[in-house]
């Protein structure tokens, strides 16, 4: 499989195939270049910070509705999201996607608290519901089956370099959006620093 640099994906060269009509409609995104024969839309995306895999609460109460990380996007990747955005939302695209510019597009960049986060869904397999996402720390693969495991394994705050697969975009009712998965994750945790106290005293 061919991956790219997400800061260097030539964007004019992004397509879509449509494979379902029920519920939800679903194009697959293929790209369009002499190095890729599959056409899988495969990216790597540079040293991010991650909000790791969200608690369990009254929002996420299933091992299902926790099954992604959000990354903190900065600097040219988070322009080239932005660019992404822009394009998928166009009025131009819902054309071509949809034959009319009547829908509501629910943008990748989300922010928060002054941070641009993006969604990366876990990989999972359908059969056994097992996340199959395969995380590397120090060159070691970790074994991260379940949801726990691989919060553990990337905990919030770490900084972790992924490679993503963008595998759909979807439609349900008048609103659209689209979907990524981490395929791979690099994960360089993070380390508190610990502060001396030896030569720590009152002040009279």
């Amino acid at each position: 499989m061919t991956i790219q640099k997400f800061e260097q994906f030539d964007m004019h060269s992004l397509s879509f195939d449509k494979i379902k009509e029920s519920r939800e409609t679903v194009l697959v995104p293929k790209v369009e270049n002499n190095s890729n024969s599959n056409k899988c839309a495969l990216f790597q995306l540079p040293m991010l910070k991650t909000f790791g895999v969200p608690p369990k609460n009254k929002y996420f109460q299933n091992e299902s509705d926790r099954q992604f990380i959000q990354v903190v996007l900065e600097g040219e990747v988070l322009e080239k999201f932005k660019h992404l955005d822009e394009i998928l939302g166009s009025d131009a695209m819902q054309v071509e996607l949809f034959g009319n510019p009547t829908f509501e597009y629910a943008p990748i960049v989300k922010q928060s608290n002054n941070r641009h986060l993006m969604k990366l869904k876990l990989m999972t397999d359908d059969a056994t519901k097992t996340i199959t996402t395969k995380t590397v720390e120090n060159e070691t693969v970790l074994e991260t089956p379940d949801v726990d495991s691989f919060s553990q394994a990337v905990p919030f705050n770490s900084s972790v370099k992924t490679i993503i697969k963008f595998v759909k975009v979807w439609k349900i009712n008048k609103r659209y959006g689209a979907t990524f998965k981490l395929l791979k994750v690099a994960v360089e945790p993070h380390t508190k620093q610990k502060l001396d106290l030896s030569h720590i005293d009152f002040i009279d």
